[in-house]
């Protein structure tokens, strides 16, 4: 081996490095902006858990009392009527209700500690934890709450209070999902957007620099059309490509889709056309295919870091939480979790609304560029 030829090829390679001055703005300054991104959205941690205190028929015994004891930090009770407590878990306004039953007295005179039922969602394991780890920090304070001043005629037994700490039972109301349910539903909208993305960019790019669009200006083809026909062609791909990830996802590893199809279809079409404008538009600005990809870390990344995917949007810091709504993936993360593990196709329209504002505008933009390289 010459080593007079290792270092030419040594010495050619550091200058094209050297000369191309985003790659080495890319190299040092992506991976700071995303170790910096991770380590504030870690380090927040899990935000208060929001519960309701609900009693029925409590006999000697305050549901506010119980309300006030368990209320400080990393812990935001309120009270709230039996009759809607339920439909505020499902629906997330709360994140868990401390249901307390009904028979506190009776079980008190028999020696024995009080039920108590905590209400869940169980589609979101990260919220439910938090919960529970807030609940077993209050156990004492439950449990001294549920042990109010006797009346004048209660027996001396019953001055003791209850025996132990409170009996807490976890009740899912929409059914327990799994670690695997909650994140993994959430990898299809990532997926499509992904590689939505880098092969719409890569595909464009070569029909640039091949001279492509150059004759299609040529021809009697309008801008619109020219748009719509590359958003068709790239389209039907990232569809068969969704089709393939949820087919795995339900019939392979067996996670349940509890709400509609067509909601789905909807979510992921809109995904792909996001990705699409977005892959078309910046294809513009890329000169190489390895310029296509150094785009990945500026846009990828940090929606993956911050669409809830590994950590729920609402524990973000300010700022970073702002952030997140402004990208798409966080509102395409929102709906699917609506819509496969809560079977709630409404309260994803809301989702699918800015989603496909996202899509729009992805859209003109992706209009704009052909235009501007083809006419």
């Amino acid at each position: 081996m010459n080593l007079y030829r290792v270092l030419a090829v040594v010495r050619r390679i550091s200058r094209q490095v050297i000369s191309d001055r985003r790659l080495i703005a890319l190299a040092l300054g992506a991976p700071i902006v995303i170790m910096t991104v991770l380590a504030l959205a870690v380090r927040s941690g899990p935000s208060a858990a929001r519960i309701a205190v609900v009693g029925r028929g409590l006999t000697g015994l305050a549901a506010a009392a119980v309300a006030d004891r368990l209320r400080g930090p990393g812990l935001d009770v309120v009270l709230m009527p039996d009759a809607r407590v339920e439909a505020a878990v499902r629906d997330g306004e709360l994140d868990a209700a401390l249901r307390l039953g009904d028979d506190t007295l009776a079980r008190r005179l028999a020696g024995h500690p009080p039920r108590v039922e905590l209400l869940v969602s169980g589609s979101d394991p990260t919220r439910v934890a938090n919960v529970m780890r807030r609940m077993r920090e209050r156990l004492p304070e439950l449990a001294a709450a549920m042990a109010p001043e006797p009346p004048p005629d209660c027996p001396e037994r019953c001055a003791a209070g209850p025996a132990g700490p409170p009996e807490l039972t976890i009740v899912p109301l929409t059914g327990e999902r799994s670690d695997l349910d909650y994140y993994v539903s959430a990898t299809a909208p990532l997926v499509v957007f992904f590689f939505g993305y880098l092969l719409t960019a890569m595909a464009f790019l070569r029909e640039r620099v091949g001279g492509t669009l150059e004759r299609i200006g040529a021809s009697p083809l309008r801008p619109m059309e020219l748009t719509t026909g590359y958003f068709g062609g790239f389209l039907g791909l990232a569809l068969v490509q969704a089709a393939v990830v949820l087919g795995f996802m339900v019939w392979a590893l067996g996670i349940r889709n509890a709400g509609g199809w067509p909601a789905l279809a909807t979510l992921l079409v809109l995904t792909a056309v996001c990705a699409e404008g977005l892959g078309i538009f910046l294809s513009t600005l890329a000169r190489t295919e390895f310029q296509v990809v150094q785009f990945i870390p500026l846009v990828i990344l940090p929606q993956a870091l911050l669409c809830g995917l590994a950590l729920p949007v609402e524990y973000l810091p300010s700022g970073l939480h702002e952030l997140a709504w402004a990208m798409p993936l966080t509102h395409a993360t929102a709906a699917v979790r609506e819509i496969m593990l809560r079977g709630n196709d409404l309260r994803a329209l809301p989702y699918l609304g800015v989603l496909a504002a996202f899509a729009v505008g992805a859209a003109f933009l992706a209009a704009l560029a052909m235009r501007r390289r083809a006419y």
